[in-house]
């Protein structure tokens, strides 16, 4: 299994090109650029806000966008990297077939091209944050704990390469596996805390507890929600949840990888 990590490092030059191209490709002829990249998130938060504060639940809370802002950027870059996982080997056939070149780069260019579009995010959702602080009265504190969203980052990205390991090479195989992932995101997106907080699940009855506890997301966003919005720091329990999950996905997606990997050519 080393091996797969040692082969795949000998080709981060064509991997770092390959992220840039896919940036510039997915912003050629546009008016704009890369600025999509932070109007996009902001788009949705305003819609979110709007829809779910003023309309369908008025009254809902003060600063319901702060509570998305925690959850939706890392849910972004988690559902667009799988998505684009699941057809990067598929894509890529020609290239596979006329040159040697590990097959661990393309899931991790979907990945690592989602994370440069989620570190660009980073300048909005600062901006908002202090916007926030500026004009709430009081109401709402910029806190150190929120500075935890940045290593914490880091256990979703080991959870989302271990999934995108997965589901890039079970595509192969499976073809439906991609449309299964397009019907899926919006469930995960609705079972995940994002448009509601955790602290509703916590004060419901136990058997809803229980199962959407169920989803790894759920663990996962809680401690961003938490470090961002509520300002409360992560407990060890949950340090070492989130870090044993990430974990545990990566390794079960590399040796899911490694085992299904040979028949690759054969199958594309």
């Amino acid at each position: 299994m080393l091996g797969i990590f040692t082969d795949t490092f000998k080709y981060r030059d064509l991997i770092i090109s390959m992220v840039q191209r896919n940036i510039k490709k997915k912003y050629k002829r546009s008016a704009i650029g890369f600025i999509w990249s932070f109007l996009n998130p902001l788009i949705m938060m305003i819609i979110y806000t709007v829809v779910f504060t003023y309309i369908f639940i008025p009254g809902r809370g003060e600063n319901f966008h702060i509570m998305l802002l925690s959850t939706l950027f890392p849910w972004m870059f988690f559902s667009k990297a799988i998505v684009g996982a699941s057809q990067s080997l598929v894509n890529n056939h020609m290239l596979i077939h006329k040159v040697y070149v590990p097959k661990t780069v393309f899931p991790l260019t979907s990945v690592l091209t989602e994370l440069m579009h989620y570190i660009f995010s980073l300048v909005p959702m600062a901006l908002i944050l202090l916007f926030t602080y500026l004009h709430s009265n009081g109401e709402f504190k910029l806190q150190w704990s929120m500075l935890y969203a940045l290593p914490l980052m880091a256990c979703v990205f080991i959870f989302t390469m271990g999934v995108c390991l997965f589901v890039s090479v079970v595509s192969v195989y499976l073809r439906d596996l991609p449309y299964l992932i397009e019907v899926g995101i919006p469930m995960l997106f609705y079972g995940s805390p994002i448009l509601w907080s955790y602290k509703w699940v916590a004060d419901s009855s136990g058997k809803l507890s229980k199962y959407v506890q169920l989803n790894p997301l759920y663990h996962l966003f809680v401690v961003f929600q938490k470090s961002i919005f509520f300002n409360e720091a992560i407990t060890i329990h949950e340090l070492i949840t989130i870090i044993s999950l990430s974990v545990l996905t990566f390794i079960f997606g590399l040796l899911t990888f490694a085992l299904l990997k040979r028949k690759i050519p054969y199958l594309l």
